[in-house]
């Protein structure tokens, strides 16, 4: 089981010394070993995630259709082909989206021409006055839960109660986007983290083909929801893998 892995101190440890000497990707196996925690994604993932699921079928079928079918070519050829072609536009899509959060990662708290960073802090700026002049955003965050798992907070805000912010980048339309249930919990694991259990919750959500961003927030009793599920899922995930941190207690609700 591969994924994210944090040390207890914050550090991602994507790769580790295999048998051989050589750097292998870390996993279950030496998650054991070095008391390493999951990150957020490996225990969402262990719940359907309906949204996700559909586009990534609808990528199938965009494939399917957009492909000439080559002469002579086999069922099984055609269908292996479309798949290998989903799989590219969806390794491009999380690419893309990987940059984008790079840019607004180095950029939100300064002077930038960069269209996407403009477009996030002139936006957030609208909800965030105080924080987006005087760049308080704290960015890429580590934090590691006493419950044994960690993860990076894409955006926050420590003052007061706190602000807790994921970025996820999308195609088309942004004004029409909502918030599910992998995103509340998101949201819900990654303040109680960072040590705000009260922080003001939400998802930026940033074009992929235009420099837009739209903020949608969660209220108290959906990140509470987001919490409650979580929290099943991280139980699920620990009791499956008959592992828990040694260092992490035991997660009650």
């Amino acid at each position: 089981m591969s994924g994210h892995w944090y040390r207890q101190d914050g550090q991602m440890q994507p790769t580790v010394v295999g048998s051989k000497g050589t750097m292998v990707n870390t996993t279950l196996v030496h998650a054991r070993k070095l008391q390493l925690a999951p990150g957020c994604t490996t225990i969402i993932k262990t719940a359907n995630r309906d949204a996700l699921n559909i586009w990534r079928e609808k990528q199938v079928l965009m494939a399917a259709l957009t492909l000439p079918r080559q002469e002579g070519e086999s069922d099984e050829d055609f269908v292996a082909r479309v798949m290998q072609d989903s799989a590219r536009q969806a390794e491009e899509a999380a690419e893309r989206g990987t940059q984008i959060h790079a840019r607004i990662e180095a950029g939100i708290n300064s002077e930038s021409e960069d269209p996407w960073v403009c477009a996030v802090q002139e936006h957030l700026g609208t909800w965030y006055p105080a924080a987006s002049e005087m760049g308080m955003w704290r960015t890429e965050l580590p934090c590691v839960s006493e419950f044994g798992y960690a993860t990076k907070s894409d955006l926050s805000l420590p003052q007061g109660n706190g602000v807790v912010i994921d970025v996820k980048t999308k195609d088309g339309d942004l004004s029409e986007c909502r918030l599910y249930d992998e995103h509340l919990m998101q949201l819900a694991a990654t303040r109680l983290a960072l040590g705000l259990p009260a922080a003001e919750c939400g998802i930026l959500f940033v074009g992929r083909d235009n420099p837009t961003a739209w903020y949608v927030t969660a209220t108290e009793e959906e990140v509470q929801r987001g919490w409650e599920m979580f929290a099943c899922l991280l139980k699920f995930w620990q009791a499956k893998n008959k592992y828990r941190p040694s260092w992490a207690k035991e997660v009650l609700s």
